[in-house]
């Protein structure tokens, strides 16, 4: 996405257009009024605008949906915060279900973060990767757990890779664009054994082994 939004800048919107009598760039600046400028978002407030949300009931100081399970501090403080249990608001972001935010709905504006429970399958691990796994365990007739989604998931990406037609090289560049290959579990090429070093050739001959000779010294009274 930044790739492309670069690209937008260097070549559209600094392009003449004739719609314009100028360029998108140029426009932009001279309408710009210098007592109302426009407002600039953080890059936090931009992120947030970006979110998922859903909710869920905070179990032994957990939170999940989907299946995924959170934890940290903040889940058991915000579960009894105002006295009472309530379903707690839940924002994520589906291209990193590594990490998400949690509040009580009560004070929507202080989220706090929780971490995955599993991070070996959460950190960087998309929404639809997730569901990408969960059909394939389904398919296999296996019940979702951690061990079984990493090893699932490996697998899947091998299979992708090895598919073969105009099918697969969709879906596998639609997957690489939005960070869903992207798996830390994937076995690393195993380098070959480097050849042993030569020595140079040591040539065995008979020699005479040495003698050593003794000094006594004599002493008369």
């Amino acid at each position: 996405m930044n790739a492309q939004f670069e690209k937008f800048l260097d070549i559209y919107h600094h392009a003449f257009h004739r719609s314009l009598n100028d360029s998108p760039h140029s426009t932009w600046e001279k309408n710009l009024d210098p007592l109302s400028p426009p407002k600039r978002l953080a890059e936090s407030d931009i992120r947030r605008l970006m979110w998922s949300k859903t909710t869920a009931l905070p179990i032994n100081g957990r939170i999940g949906f989907d299946k995924l399970q959170w934890t940290g501090p903040s889940v058991s403080a915000l579960a009894t915060r105002g006295g009472k249990r309530v379903r707690l608001t839940v924002f994520y972001d589906i291209s990193d279900l590594g990490t998400v935010w949690v509040c009580h709905p009560k004070w929507p504006a202080e989220p706090l973060p929780a971490e995955a429970v599993d991070p070996d399958y959460q950190n960087n691990l998309t929404l639809e990767m997730h569901h990408l796994v969960q059909q394939k365990l389904r398919k296999e007739g296996q019940k979702f757990d951690f061990k079984r989604a990493r090893q699932a998931r490996v697998n899947y990406i091998l299979e992708l890779r090895k598919a073969k037609g105009k099918t697969a090289y969709k879906r596998i560049a639609r997957l690489e664009e939005n960070g869903s290959l992207y798996c830390t579990d994937q076995p690393t090429p195993v380098e070959p054994p480097s050849a042993p070093l030569a020595l140079p050739e040591v040539t065995l001959t008979e020699a005479t082994p040495p003698t050593f000779a003794s000094t006594v010294t004599v002493r008369h009274e």
